[in-house]
């Protein structure tokens, strides 16, 4: 016989860090959350699926965050560069 996964562990499974953070993001308290697990597995999953999609997109955001910051540093650093080629162009 099969044991059942905790509430934990399929918010774990499913890319949370734990039961704790889906109560942060909802703020519901853990024991309403292992309730609707226990009773309510639908909306539970409902909530969790919505609670990982949220979490995703902000780390997704945040890498094109990441990358756009990176892109502009780099397109400064070679704006200066042809500043630098163009500065020293007009002395020769």
């Amino acid at each position: 016989m099969q044991k059942q996964m905790r509430a934990s562990d399929v918010c774990k499974a499913n890319g949370l860090s734990s039961m704790s953070e889906l109560c942060d993001m909802t703020g519901q308290s853990y024991g309403t959350l292992r309730n609707w697990y226990l009773t309510k597995r639908d909306l539970f999953d409902v909530v969790l699926i919505g609670a990982v999609f949220i979490k995703k997109t902000h780390e997704a955001q945040a890498q094109v965050d990441d990358a756009t910051q990176t892109i502009a540093n780099l397109n400064w650093g070679l704006q200066q560069q042809v500043k630098s080629l163009n500065d020293a162009k007009a002395q020769s």
